[in-house]
């Protein structure tokens, strides 16, 4: 559920998006299309309370064309204005309700959200939240994108396993508005891009390299965002080293017993970072006393030599191996 929360951001293609830094100005109309057939598309959000509306920290990120198009249906809308009135894109939604848990049971909270990702208009000069024909809240385009650029990591670093290591960024606004940032990272020289974190108010990143897949082609990219306008930058090419997989036991438990004339269940997990999850043959198992009991993450063995045994699972993956 949590990966496919972080997706619903959606893949991009990355290079039309660092080459539009304004989208004031230079930003697609949407129906435009381009060569990647990509264009802006407002991602919006908030919380409603009552008649009080909170507005999270917008951001405009390029989308196939086609991404999220529809007019929506429901008493609230979002409308986007030109700086003459002119009505240029509508959608409409009902606000999501938040449930509440409580003493062990959940329950309706007066508190609503909203999450929204619609066609974005250059043109736009305001977006009003409306609830009916009442305005009720209403964010206005600042006169300048935000400027960005990353610092780290610069192209032909190594990054190797077990290390820790910091993504740096510098960013400023001609409006003096708070900027806040996301950070995507691409596995494949900026062709497709995975969200790292988001709603970021400093300009540093610390993560864990290990978090991370080998690739000869990783890349950062940093969006900047005033609230609405947003900027992007990517960084020049850089490497992570392999890592071994990880491997877990789920039964034998630690300490357990088995009669001596009883079958033996061993069932483990293995994971690598570029090949995902490992079955089959790319876990083995193995005894202290009896040596090499088998393949695969499920398998049952016959009884076990009588006494105390140590039972290892390894994994497999690209001649790299791990034991836990």
């Amino acid at each position: 559920t949590y990966k496919a929360i972080l997706d619903y951001r959606g893949w991009q293609p990355a290079e039309a998006v660092a080459a539009a830094p304004d989208w004031r100005g230079g930003g697609l109309p949407p129906g435009s299309g381009s060569p990647e057939s990509l264009q802006p598309y407002l991602f919006s959000s908030g919380s409603i309370d009552g008649s009080t509306v909170s507005l999270n920290p917008w951001s405009i990120l390029d989308r196939p064309v086609g991404f999220d198009d529809g007019p929506g249906q429901g008493e609230w809308s979002l409308v986007q204005r030109s700086a003459g009135g002119t009505e240029l894109f509508t959608r409409y939604f009902d606000p999501t309700v938040t449930m509440m848990s409580r003493g062990g049971s959940s329950e309706r909270s007066d508190r609503t959200s909203f999450y929204e990702i619609l066609p974005w208009h250059p043109t736009t000069a305001v977006v009003e939240i409306r609830e009916g024909a009442s305005v009720v809240a209403s964010r206005t385009v600042s006169a300048h994108a935000p400027l960005v650029d990353v610092t780290a990591p610069v192209a032909g670093e190594q990054w190797m396993s077990g290390e820790t290591r910091i993504i740096s960024w510098q960013a400023s606004d001609g409006d003096g508005d708070e900027l806040v940032y996301d950070v995507f990272f691409s596995d494949d020289g900026g062709g497709t891009l995975e969200i790292v974190a988001n709603r970021l108010t400093g300009t540093e990143l610390e993560v864990s390299v290990d978090e991370f897949p080998a690739t000869v082609g990783a890349r950062i990219q940093v969006a900047a965002s005033d609230g609405l306008l947003t900027t992007t930058a990517m960084s020049g090419g850089f490497h992570i080293g392999p890592k071994a997989p990880r491997v877990a036991i789920l039964n034998p438990s630690d300490g357990g017993a088995v009669p001596p004339d009883a079958s033996l269940r061993l069932s483990g997990i293995g994971h690598d970072m570029e090949d995902g999850r490992l079955e089959g043959d790319a876990m083995s198992w193995v005894s202290d006393v009896d040596g090499h009991l088998g393949h695969g993450s499920e398998l049952m063995v016959p009884p076990l030599s009588a006494g105390m045994h140590t039972i290892t699972p390894v994994s497999y993956t690209h001649l790299r191996a791990h034991e836990t």
